[in-house]
């Protein structure tokens, strides 16, 4: 089966020269030297870009120029919804959920909070101090499944979720958790306030 794709005739207006996207990225690299230092480092996030896109083209280089340039545009895809707004009381509370429960990194969980959470995640870095060093994760963590049940928003600047965990040690029976996170916009900055557990 034959895939015939014209990118030209689709997405770019007639005429338009086809450049790789590592050439573009190169170029914006030689732009960016003479740019304050602020906007310097937002131009250097577009170096891993070209790096992936680089090697994206030598990956497939028996392809056709027209799929290769698709697949760049879409690694580019990948990157720009990546790099989304994380300052949303969704992302903060889902990431507060993966840091703290699903890698045990009480220390990237503490970025996110502030106020009774970050007080509790304090206290409990003093308790595992001794065991663990700071940044050093657990060895063998249980696979943990996180689906949110409900969102209240209690007020423009407050937002309460609340999250069902299914914990699958190896070897044991699956166990089920309720969590309740409490997220505050403090400025500026969406955190979690206050989580718990039922």
């Amino acid at each position: 089966m034959k895939i015939e794709f014209d990118l030209r005739q689709n997405l770019l207006p007639e005429g338009a020269p086809l450049l790789p996207v590592g050439a573009l990225c190169k170029r914006a690299r030689g732009a960016v030297r003479g740019w304050k230092p602020r906007l310097r480092s937002v131009g250097a996030l577009l170096f891993p870009v070209g790096a992936l896109c680089k090697r994206a083209i030598g990956a497939v280089r028996g392809w056709k120029p027209r799929l290769r340039s698709l697949v760049c545009i879409g690694i580019l895809m990948l990157f720009f919804i990546a790099c989304a707004d994380r300052n949303t009381p969704q992302a903060v509370s889902e990431d507060f959920i993966y840091n703290y429960y699903q890698r045990a990194d009480q220390g990237a969980a503490l970025l996110l909070t502030d106020l009774l959470a970050a007080e509790k995640l304090q206290d409990e870095l003093a308790r595992v101090q001794g065991v663990r060093m700071p940044g050093q994760l657990v060895d063998e963590m249980p696979k943990i499944e996180y689906k949110q049940l409900a969102r209240q928003d209690t007020s423009e600047d407050q937002v309460l979720f609340n999250y069902e965990l299914r914990i699958k040690p190896r070897g044991m029976a699956e166990t089920t958790r309720n969590v309740v996170l409490n997220t505050e916009l403090i400025n500026g900055e969406w955190k979690v306030v206050n989580f718990d557990e039922y």
